[in-house]
C-alpha cells in the first residue's frame, strides 16, 4: 500500500495567517448580506474602512483642532459668522424670561392662585439680579444673565461645548451667586496626564463615568508665550456641594454613549466651507485682473523687422539683455508717437496707432456664470451640517415662496429648541435654583406656606423654563387667527402664546387692562371692540404659494 504525499491542498491553514484572513473576507463578503458592509471588489466603499473606535478616542484628540478651525472660519468665513449669528438669534433672542412652573400640588399649596403669587415674587427678583444693570449675575460684572445665556450658546455652537462656574463673589444687591464662564480650552489633565477610566480630559469620574471634578488651568494654555505663570497651575473644582448645590456647569450635545467632551457643530462643514471660501476668493481675484486689463495692443511687427525699426534705440537702453531692451525700446516708442497725435471726434479721444497694430478689447469671463448655482448647492450642504436655513445662511429669498419658507422655518425650528431647551436645563435652571437657595437663606425670598425646607422642596421648586423669542412668523395673519383658534378650542393658552413670543402672560394682561382703562377714561373706542377687517379670499390669501416670490419679512 502506497502512501501520497501531503500536498499543499492538504496541508491545513494557520487560522493566524494572511491566507486564512483573506480567504475568511471573501466568504464574508459572499454570504454577507448587506451590500455597504463589503471590504474587497471592486466597489465605490470597498477600501472604506473607518475604524471602530470609542466616542472619546474618536472625539477628545481632534476636537482642539476642530475647535481652533471653527473659530478662524466664525473670524473670517461669512458665511460661518451668519451661521453662528442666527443660531445665536433664534436660541438666545433678545434676552431671557423666567418661566417658573412649581408643583403646587406636590407642595401642598393650597390653590394654584396662592402659587402664582408666589412664582410672580420669585421671578421680579430674580429680574431684578440677573437683568439688572449692575451685573449681579456675572462674575466678571460686564454682562446680564441674557447677555451670559448668548455667550453661552455662541460658545457650545463653535466650540461644542460651554463650562461654567457658580462662583460666590459678594455683589451690590447682597447676593453672592454670579456666574463665571470659561474657556473651555482651560479644562485639561493636569500636566498632560495621560488619560484613563478616572481622569479623562480633564474631568475626573467615577467607575460610571459621573464627573466629580473639573481640573481647570488657572490661565488659557497658550499665554504661556507671554510668561503668564498662572497658566502652568490647575484648580481642583468640585461639581457640586455636598448638599446638591453646583458648582461647576458643563454641557455639550451626547452624540453617542459614554462621551466625556463635545465637539463642535462646525465639524463636518469646515472642509467645505473653507474650500468654498477658497474658491469665492479665487473667483474674485480672476475679475479684479480681467477688470484691471481693459484691453491690449497687438502688433504684428516681427522681432527682425523691430530690430531694423529701433535698434538703434534698443541698444541704448543699456540693460545687456537684448529682448527686454528691445520691448522698453519698442514701448517708449509707442508712447511718444501716440503722445503727438491727439485726434478727438465730438470731445472723444480716437487712438492713433503705429503701423501693423491693433487694440482687442479683453471680454470678461468671469464671475463664472454657473457660479450663482454652484455656490448655493454648497450653501445647502453646509446649513444641512449646521442645522439653520439654507436660505437665510446664504441670504437669498429669490427663489422661496411663503410654503417653502414656512417648511423650512418649521424643521429647523425644532434644532433651535431643542438647544435652547437643553442650554436651559444644563445651564439656566441649575443656575437659578443655586440663586434661589440663597435669596431664601437670605429671606428676600421666603418660603411658600407649608414647606419647611428648600433643599427638601427644590425638585418641586426649581421647575419651569426660560423663554426667548418665539419663532419668526412668516405671515403674521395667518398665524395670529391660528392662535385664536387654538384658544377657543382649548388647545393652547395666553401663557404659551405669551411665552412663544418671550413675554409673561400675566405683565400682558395687566398692560392690558391699563390700556382698556385709559382708552375708555378718554372716551376712545378701544380696537378690539371694533370691527376686525374680513379675511381675505382664498385666492388672495394663498397667492404667496404660487411663483417664486420672496417670502414676506419675518
Amino acid at each position: 500500500m502506497t502512501t501520497r504525499a501531503m500536498t499543499v491542498v492538504d496541508r491545513p491553514l494557520d487560522p493566524y495567517s494572511a491566507a486564512m484572513e483573506s480567504a475568511v473576507a471573501v466568504l464574508a463578503d459572499q454570504t454577507g448580506g448587506y451590500r455597504d458592509a463589503r471590504t474587497s471588489g471592486r466597489g465605490e466603499i470597498s477600501i472604506w474602512r473607518p475604524p471602530l473606535a470609542s466616542a472619546d478616542a474618536s472625539i477628545i484628540r481632534d476636537a482642539p483642532t476642530i475647535r481652533a478651525r471653527a473659530r478662524d472660519l466664525v473670524r473670517n468665513n461669512p458665511l460661518a459668522k451668519n451661521a453662528v449669528r442666527m443660531n445665536r438669534d433664534a436660541v438666545s433672542g433678545s434676552g431671557l424670561k423666567l418661566a417658573l412652573k412649581i408643583d403646587w400640588r406636590s407642595l401642598g399649596i393650597s390653590d394654584i392662585e396662592a402659587a402664582a403669587e408666589w412664582t410672580d415674587h420669585v421671578t421680579r427678583q430674580w429680574e431684578a439680579f440677573a437683568e439688572g444693570t449692575d451685573f449681579s449675575s456675572d462674575a466678571r460684572r460686564l454682562r446680564t444673565f441674557s447677555q451670559m445665556f448668548m455667550l453661552a450658546d455662541t460658545t457650545d455652537f463653535v466650540d461644542g461645548e460651554c463650562l461654567a462656574i457658580v462662583e460666590m463673589k459678594p455683589g451690590p444687591l447682597g447676593y453672592a451667586t454670579c456666574l463665571n464662564i470659561i474657556d473651555v480650552d482651560r479644562l485639561s489633565n493636569p500636566w498632560g496626564r495621560y488619560d484613563d477610566n478616572l481622569m479623562r480630559a480633564g474631568i475626573e469620574r467615577d467607575i460610571y463615568g459621573e464627573p466629580l471634578a473639573y481640573h481647570i488651568r488657572e490661565g488659557h494654555p497658550h499665554d504661556l508665550a507671554s510668561s503668564y505663570l498662572p497658566a502652568l497651575t490647575w484648580k481642583r473644582v468640585e461639581r457640586q456641594t455636598p448638599w446638591g448645590r453646583p458648582i461647576v456647569l458643563h454641557t455639550f450635545e451626547h452624540h453617542r454613549p459614554e462621551m466625556t467632551r463635545g465637539v463642535s457643530e462646525f465639524a463636518a462643514a469646515i472642509v467645505p466651507m473653507k474650500m468654498l471660501g477658497k474658491y469665492a476668493d479665487t473667483e474674485l481675484h480672476s475679475a479684479i485682473a480681467q477688470a484691471a486689463v481693459a484691453a491690449v495692443i497687438k502688433t504684428e511687427l516681427d522681432w527682425s523687422s523691430a530690430m531694423q525699426v529701433i535698434g538703434a534705440s534698443a541698444k541704448s537702453m543699456g540693460t545687456g539683455n537684448p529682448v527686454s531692451d528691445i520691448v522698453s525700446a519698442h514701448t517708449l516708442s509707442a508712447a511718444e508717437y501716440a503722445k503727438k497725435r491727439e485726434i478727438t471726434f465730438q470731445g472723444a479721444e480716437i487712438p492713433h496707432l503705429l503701423p501693423n497694430e491693433s487694440i482687442e478689447v479683453i471680454k470678461p469671463t468671469h464671475p463664472n456664470g454657473n457660479f450663482d448655482k454652484f455656490e448655493n448647492a454648497f450653501i445647502r450642504q453646509l446649513a444641512a451640517g449646521l442645522g439653520v436655513e439654507a436660505h437665510e445662511l446664504g441670504k437669498n429669498y429669490r427663489e422661496v415662496n411663503y410654503s417653502a419658507a414656512r417648511a423650512a422655518l418649521l424643521a429647523v425650528w425644532r434644532t433651535y429648541l431643542t438647544r435652547r431647551t437643553r442650554l436651559v436645563n444644563q445651564i439656566a435652571m441649575p443656575f437659578f435654583g443655586a440663586w434661589l437657595e440663597e435669596a431664601v437663606f437670605l429671606g428676600t425670598v421666603p418660603l411658600p406656606k407649608g414647606v419647611p425646607s428648600f433643599h427638601a422642596a427644590k425638585p418641586y421648586l426649581v421647575q419651569g423654563t426660560f423663554v426667548a423669542w418665539g419663532k419668526p412668523m412668516i405671515d403674521p395673519m395667518k398665524e395670529r387667527q391660528a392662535q385664536q383658534l387654538g384658544v377657543q378650542m382649548g388647545v393652547e393658552t395666553l401663557e404659551a402664546i405669551a411665552a412663544d413670543a418671550g413675554q409673561n402672560w400675566r405683565d400682558l394682561l395687566d398692560q392690558a387692562a391699563y390700556e382698556r382703562a385709559s382708552y375708555r377714561k378718554l372716551g376712545v373706542p378701544h380696537p378690539s371692540d371694533m370691527l376686525m377687517p374680513p379675511p381675505l379670499p382664498a385666492d388672495k390669501a394663498d397667492s404667496g404659494d404660487s411663483g417664486g416670490g420672496a417670502a414676506p419679512d419675518a
